[in-house]
């Protein structure tokens, strides 16, 4: 499980990397791009609206934006800690690009491809993780004892790489670490409470009433 929940999660992570250190584009102006309106936010239908426009068509549900007829916006904050990799600082960077206007918007498509593969491919990522926590069905709580001997009520990601080495006799890289960092600490307090742990490895508790509606409407 944890092998593929880092693959899947490099992945993202990768995509990061390359949007992060564009040359001939940034988020600042991709944030321009997205917001049709100048308001300073980009909603739901800006999204659609930019990626339809160049030709990045999309089916269904847009890989876990919000619907169209949801109120929920996105900052430029919230965009460009999107596309930060871990471990650096966004800094407002404006790219710089001497070129004609053709390869100027060849580059922005490219940089809006990028980011439209991102939000794929995070989606992606959280999906998988789902399915394999309900897969797996590990005992969070018990493991997190094991791994928290001295009942301070977190762990660290150290802490966690040497229970997995010991009990899996698998070693997790720097790069490993820092994939697992950001999907398990999303407070960045660099402790992994019983509730962070369990929430990232763990299904949630099936509710036995809303089994057995599940069960009657399935007859």
């Amino acid at each position: 499980m944890l092998k593929n929940l880092i693959t899947k999660f490099n992945e993202v992570e990768s995509l990061r990397h390359m949007l992060f250190s564009h040359k001939a584009f940034s988020v600042q102006e991709a944030f321009k791009v997205l917001d049709a309106d100048n308001d300073g936010t980009v909603s739901a239908a800006e999204f659609r609206e930019c990626f339809v426009k160049n030709n990045l068509h999309m089916d269904g549900e847009f890989f876990g934006l919000p619907n169209e007829d949801d109120q929920s916006m996105f900052t430029y904050n919230e965009l460009a800690a999107l596309i930060t990799p871990f471990g650096h600082h966004h800094n407002h960077r404006v790219a710089f690009y001497d070129g004609s206007f053709e390869q100027r918007e060849t580059q922005k498509l490219a940089w809006l491809e990028s980011l439209y593969e991102l939000i794929f491919s995070q989606f992606a990522a959280d999906n998988a993780a789902v399915l394999l926590k309900e897969k797996c069905q590990l005992n969070g709580e018990l493991i997190f004892e094991e791994i928290d001997q001295y009942r301070s009520g977190y762990v660290t990601l150290a802490q966690f790489a040497r229970w997995v080495k010991e009990n899996c006799n698998y070693n997790l890289s720097e790069s490993d670490l820092a994939v697992l960092q950001r999907f398990i600490d999303k407070s960045h307090s660099h402790r992994i409470t019983k509730d962070l742990f369990t929430a990232a490895f763990c299904a949630p508790a099936i509710n036995e009433e809303e089994e057995e509606e599940e069960e009657e409407e399935q007859q």
